[in-house]
């Protein structure tokens, strides 16, 4: 597992941005299911029709034409490498969870006077949009 499997750690064939060529920060790989990665791949992808605050949160460009849909996403890798996805919603839904902890914590060193970066000001906002998107996926609300 990559761990943190997402689009700006993703290079591309500059002749053709559909292709990877490389992936970037491999720090917390590890074993586990593949699945995960799908998960939290898909909760950072935001679709056009997403709440506001979930785009928001994703900083990724996904919900932009020219981005294939989470459920493409899905479709893609399920016949790509030929692995169930029946269960993907759990795996998104957790992923959203995991990410709120990630960004409470980043929060917390702030709020602290650990780091100075204004940047993680707002994440204890993000970290509450983030439980009630997994709320959300796992209720099947989405």
């Amino acid at each position: 597992l990559h761990n943190d499997y997402k689009l700006d750690n993703l290079l591309t064939d500059p002749t053709n941005a559909s292709r990877c060529v490389a992936i970037l920060d491999w720090d917390m790989c590890t074993s586990g299911d593949p699945l995960m990665d799908l998960g939290y791949l898909l909760n950072q992808w935001a679709d056009p029709d997403d709440p506001r605050e979930w785009i928001e949160i994703s900083s990724m460009p996904t919900h932009k034409p020219g981005f294939p849909t989470r459920a493409e996403v899905i479709d893609r890798y399920a016949k790509r490498t030929g692995f169930s996805v029946d269960n993907i919603r759990w795996h998104f839904a957790f992923a959203a969870m995991r990410f709120a902890v990630i960004i409470q914590q980043i929060f917390i060193r702030f709020h602290r006077g650990q780091t100075m970066d204004h940047r993680f000001a707002d994440f204890d906002e993000r970290a509450r949009v983030g439980v009630h998107k997994g709320i959300a996926i796992a209720d099947q609300q989405f």
